[in-house]
C-alpha cells in the first residue's frame, strides 16, 4: 500500500498549473512576488481540513489490515473552496508577498 499527495502553490507568471493539476490535489496560484491573498490562503485551510475530515474513515478503511484496495484518494471539493473564499472578508484580499532570500 502507498499513499502519495500534495498541493501546488504555483507562480502564475513563469508556469501554466493547469498542466500540473492531475498530479496534485489542488493547485492554487500565486502571483509572483506579489504573493498570495490571505482570503486564498484562509478558504484553502478551511477546505483542507474538511478534506480530512472527510476522507479520515476512508483512510481508516484504508489502512485496515483486511483491506484489499490499493489506492486511497482524497477529494478535493472546489466549490466548497469557492464558498470559503467568497465568505472571506474584504480585510483578507491582501497579498501575502513572495518571500525575499
Amino acid at each position: 500500500m502507498n499513499y502519495d499527495d500534495g498541493v501546488l502553490f504555483y507562480d502564475q507568471t513563469r508556469i501554466n498549473g493547469q498542466d500540473y493539476a492531475d498530479d496534485y490535489l489542488t493547485i492554487l496560484p500565486f502571483d509572483g512576488k506579489k504573493g498570495i491573498s490571505k482570503a486564498i490562503l484562509n478558504a484553502f485551510l478551511a477546505n483542507l481540513q474538511d478534506v480530512l475530515n472527510d476522507g479520515e474513515s476512508d483512510l481508516m478503511d484504508f489502512l485496515d489490515k483486511d483491506n484489499t484496495e490499493e489506492i486511497f484518494v482524497l477529494k478535493w471539493n472546489q466549490p466548497r473552496f469557492e464558498r470559503y473564499l467568497a465568505a472571506q472578508p474584504e480585510a483578507n484580499n491582501s497579498l501575502l508577498p513572495y518571500p525575499k532570500y
